[in-house]
């Protein structure tokens, strides 16, 4: 597609008229030789502008494997002259993306190749088009700029923003909002299953003195996982429940913290599942492998927040569907309406509940930009709170303690 600019139309058309009917009406033979001048020097421009952007391959590839929201996307631009003709002040401006350099300047050699490393910004999961560009060039006089649609568009998935866990760096209940009570988790075995050096977050029943003695430095028992067979990710995406926008929201905080925790738990060797009701239900059974990692993240850069089950009937599907053994994360804007009921369902299945919950009064900002009165501060039932604005990495440290020790 080639696309004059606006100069030919809006000054070159309009002055060829004036000069048209000047000189018919004063019969000054001048005028007529500026007229097929000005003529002539506009269609050689068009011409020139086509030309540069003609006989050009364009190639867009990403080097990023799997990009993420809250990191880059490398992209190489390769730029083929194929014609044999010099190409001069070529701009080229990548469409559908974001990158640092909006526009490139290229001037091309005959046959020769041009590459360019561009970075773009990445601030929304899910599927993106990437690949089309834009190639614009201008005469030497700037009277016509010709541009032009080139490359093959390509669709990529983006995947969440992760945030690093690390078990064992948590320091209590302050270190990122309220924290229920413990006797819903399943409690440590009775004996260790390995030995590791000591954290400033261990407590002391924690220390294995023989191995302290032994080495000379503090060493801590390191427990198993408490029993649990698996853990199931359970995700609350029912749309009318959802507050804030963008990355401020609760949905995209309840996909990112479902992305951290299945990422660490799967580094540490746990089964993972994912159960959520976007448009669709989604629910992949629990492995512990690579594949399997992909797969929920795969799944959480594509589900969105248009559901209508409420997540008091996803749990009691839960209820009914997972395993005995079992522990179940539940994330979802606090409070849950009905969810008592909906726990005690799971209990009696055998299966552990820990909730996760978005303070809801925190992603309702009013029109000053202070966040609302917190609504999930306090609840009938055990789980942790998570506010906008915390700091997922250490937020999740309890969560990740109690769900590997």
């Amino acid at each position: 597609m080639n696309r004059p600019s606006l100069l030919t139309l809006a000054i070159v058309l309009p002055l060829a008229v004036l000069l048209l009917a000047l000189a018919l009406v004063t019969a000054y033979r001048p005028l007529y030789f500026l007229l097929y001048f000005g003529l002539l020097l506009t269609g050689l421009s068009y011409l020139w502008s086509w030309i540069q952007t003609r006989g050009l391959e364009v190639i867009v590839e990403t080097l990023s494997a799997r990009p993420q929201v809250g990191h880059p996307l490398h992209l190489r631009v390769t730029i083929r002259e194929k014609l044999g003709i010099p190409r001069l002040g070529l701009r080229l401006r990548m469409l559908d993306l974001s990158t640092r350099e909006d526009n490139l300047t290229l001037n091309l050699k005959p046959r020769s190749i041009s590459q360019h490393t561009l970075m773009a910004h990445q601030d929304r999961r899910g599927l993106k088009t990437i690949g089309a560009a834009e190639i614009a060039a201008s005469d030497p006089f700037g009277l016509t700029t010709i541009s032009r649609l080139v490359g093959e568009p390509q669709t990529i998935t983006v995947y969440p923003q992760v945030v690093p866990l690390v078990a064992g760096l948590s320091v209590g209940a302050a270190a990122f909002g309220d924290v229920g009570r413990a006797s819903l988790m399943p409690g440590a075995s009775a004996s260790a299953s390995r030995v590791r050096e000591y954290r400033p977050s261990d407590s002391l029943n924690r220390i294995h003195w023989p191995t302290t003695a032994r080495t000379n430095r503090l060493m801590s028992k390191e427990f198993d996982s408490g029993g649990h067979t698996a853990v199931w990710l359970i995700l609350d995406l029912q749309a009318s429940r959802q507050i804030g926008e963008g990355l401020e929201s609760t949905e995209e905080y309840a996909v990112t913290i479902a992305a951290s925790l299945a990422v660490s738990l799967i580094e540490s060797h746990q089964n993972v599942g994912l159960m959520v009701h976007g448009e669709s239900l989604h629910s992949i059974v629990p492995q512990r492998d690579t594949s399997q990692l992909w797969t929920i993240l795969g799944t959480l850069s594509r589900i969105e927040a248009k559901g209508d089950v409420s997540l008091s009937n996803l749990l009691i599907k839960a209820g009914r569907e997972l395993p005995q053994g079992s522990l179940a994360v539940v994330i979802a804007p606090g409070p849950i309406p009905g969810s008592p009921g909906a726990f005690q369902h799971m209990y009696r299945r055998g299966v552990t509940v820990l909730p996760v919950l978005l303070d809801s009064g925190s992603f309702h900002v009013s029109a000053n930009g202070d966040s609302l009165t917190s609504t999930t501060a306090t609840t009938s039932y055990d789980g942790y709170v998570i506010r906008r604005g915390d700091h997922l990495s250490h937020s999740l440290a309890n969560v990740m303690d109690r769900l590997v020790y």
